[in-house]
């Protein structure tokens, strides 16, 4: 009576083998999920790219800005304190001081002898013209209005020499739109902030040859890295 017959013994293998199979299936399974749920995640991470790595930097003591610049263009220049004062001249222009408390100017120039003037308090020009790029500066958006050195006036057709920072893109017959100074308080009948480059080419240039021309996209970037020191 204590012995098995075949069939119980057959049966009592055949049901090993069984749990044999579903252990190896649930170690499988589960080695699965655990290598899914700790495998590593690999992030893809955009690198953002410095334009302005080397350069060396610059500041405009009176306007409270600094500004960054390449190494391989020239600064020349001076920040000096003025007063003020309403003494203008019979062109009703006030040349010995403008801005108050103190008025910066310096010249940026590249090695191909175009320049960016940084400078505050210059006498008011009157544009003629509605030819202008977009930029970011001083955290608003603003413009290079393109225009003559001599007179200011952009005639249809007629190559430009300069482009100015400005408030607007379209200025006929009125000064230039320069943008207000956070620091420094200028007098009658001359600018805030006056950030202008003007090319080197003898007689002037596009505006198309001024947005090909790699300087003034330099020039631009350096207009676009000013900030307020506090």
């Amino acid at each position: 009576m204590g012995k098995l017959n075949k069939n119980s013994k057959g049966f009592g293998g055949f049901e090993l083998f069984l749990v044999i199979i579903i252990v190896v299936l649930l170690g499988v399974v589960g080695c699965g999920i655990y290598k899914h749920n700790n495998k590593t995640t690999v992030t893809s991470t955009a690198t953002t790219i410095n334009p302005y790595v080397g350069w060396n930097t610059g500041t405009l003591q009176y306007a409270k800005l600094t500004y960054k610049y390449p190494t391989n263009w020239l600064i020349s220049g001076s920040s000096t304190a003025i007063a003020n004062e309403n003494n203008p001249n019979s062109s009703g222009y006030n040349p010995i001081n403008p801005v108050s408390p103190g008025r910066d100017s310096y010249t940026l120039t590249s090695p191909s002898g175009s320049t960016l003037l940084l400078t505050e308090g210059l006498p008011t020009v009157p544009y003629q013209g509605s030819k202008s790029t977009p930029i970011t500066a001083l955290g608003s958006n603003m413009f290079m209005l393109f225009g003559n050195f001599n007179s200011g006036e952009l005639a249809s057709g007629a190559p430009s020499t300069e482009a100015c920072l400005s408030t607007s893109a379209n200025i006929v017959g009125k000064d230039i739109a320069a943008p207000d100074s956070k620091y420094t308080t200028s007098g009658t009948f001359v600018e805030p902030l006056q950030f202008c480059y003007s090319t080197a080419v003898n007689g002037g240039a596009s505006v198309v040859g001024f947005e090909s021309d790699p300087n003034f996209a330099i020039a631009k970037q350096i207009i676009e890295s000013m900030k307020y020191t506090n």
